[in-house]
Formats: structure tokens, C-alpha cells, sequence
């Protein structure tokens, strides 16, 4: 087989050539855990999308309830662009665990399914739109899927029949989990249920206060 970067048409970067700091396997350098990490943008649901400023210590924190975050290392399919934040969230909870993590081109159900599947996934995220197109291209052709635990849904609110297709069809691996770009994940149903009037249970080290227009 020949190298990665002879491959023909394939683009590729050798960090020590543009980075040399990546040739050095010391220790990375210190960081204020109160400086900006990163800045995450809203989707405008409740009004003008806003930019979330989070720090090293606010990602930290919502990495400790970050479905998937506790226990063992594993692989996990993610198939959103990293710049939403669910994507990314994923990705840094695999980085700090040591698990894998499967990053797709293109959404597409049967891209998703067949990686799946190829790498023997135990966890993949999706959409309440893209989790619907996984329901019916399993339908259509069933992947075997003997790895997967999961597929975790977010991102938007899941619709009663949906819940109840995808885990006909995948049998019961659905899990929905709740949380914003402010927030990040707060709460989670257990793998596998159905509701049409509950988010689940809060994850470690969060408390939901429910509000009324007076406070």
C-alpha cells in the first residue's frame, strides 16, 4: 500500500513541515483555564443568533455530562460538520477519553450506517431530520450493527412517531438528550424510551430550575 501522501488526488499536510511544534512530543503548553476556547453561535431560535463565548473550564465542565464521556473508551460516528455544537462536543469527549471518533463527509444515512457498521461503532449522534432517513434506509437495507449501543438524537425536538419507528427499526437504541449551545447537554431519556412530555433525567452536576413568567 502506498503512502498517505502518495496517494494520487489526495490532499495531504505533514504537520512537521508546517507546524514544527508537532515534531515536539514534549508537553503542551499551559493554558488560563478562564480563556476563550471557543465561540459557539446560536440558531436564533428565540430571537438574533448570539455567539456563546465558552472557556477551557466551561468546556471541561460540560465534558463531565456529556453523554458518552464516562466509562471506557469507544468509537463513535459523528456525522455533522464540527461547527455545530453537537458535533463538536462529541469530538472533544471522544479526544479527552481516548476514544475514537469516525468524522463523515456528508450526512447521508447510508454513509453513516455503513461506517457504522465498517468500524463496528458503538455510539453514533444525529438529528431528529437525519435520525427519520436512518429509519428507512435500515428498513430498506438492514446493517447488522452488532457493535452499536446507541444512536443518540438531539439537535431539535423529536416527534412521538419517530421515536417509536426508529426504535422498531433499530431495535430500542434511540437516545435523546437535550442541552444548547449555552448550556450543553443538561438532560437525557434512558436508551430506548418513548415520551412524548419528558426529556429524561439531568446529567451529573446539573440542576433545572422550571420558571414562569414571574420567576
Amino acid at each position: 500500500a502506498l503512502p498517505f501522501t502518495q496517494v494520487p488526488s489526495m490532499p495531504w499536510l505533514v504537520l512537521d513541515e508546517h507546524w514544527p511544534a508537532a515534531a515536539d512530543h514534549g508537553r503542551l503548553p499551559a493554558i488560563d483555564p478562564d480563556s476563550v476556547a471557543v465561540i459557539l453561535h446560536t440558531s436564533g431560535t428565540t430571537g438574533r443568533e448570539r455567539g456563546v463565548v465558552h472557556t477551557h473550564r466551561t468546556l471541561h465542565g460540560l465534558l463531565n455530562a456529556y453523554p458518552g464521556s464516562a466509562g471506557t473508551a469507544f468509537k463513535t460516528v459523528i456525522p455533522l460538520p464540527l461547527m455545530h455544537n453537537y458535533a463538536l462536543f462529541t469530538l472533544i469527549s471522544m479526544i479527552s477519553t481516548g476514544g475514537t471518533a469516525i468524522l463523515l463527509d456528508e450526512p447521508a444515512p447510508e454513509v453513516l450506517l455503513d461506517a457504522i457498521d465498517r468500524h463496528s461503532a458503538r455510539m453514533a449522534i444525529s438529528t431528529p431530520t437525519l435520525a427519520h432517513s436512518l429509519a428507512e434506509a435500515q428498513a430498506r437495507a438492514p446493517r447488522r450493527l452488532a457493535a452499536l449501543s446507541h444512536i443518540n438524537v438531539s439537535g431539535d425536538f423529536v416527534p412521538l412517531d419517530l421515536q417509536k419507528r426508529f426504535n422498531s427499526v433499530f431495535g430500542n437504541r434511540m437516545r435523546r438528550t437535550y442541552g444548547s449551545s449555552e448550556m450543553g447537554p443538561i438532560a437525557g431519556e434512558l436508551i430506548g424510551s418513548v415520551s412524548a412530555s419528558s426529556l429524561g433525567f439531568s446529567f451529573p452536576g446539573v440542576e433545572i430550575r422550571i420558571l414562569d413568567d414571574h420567576g
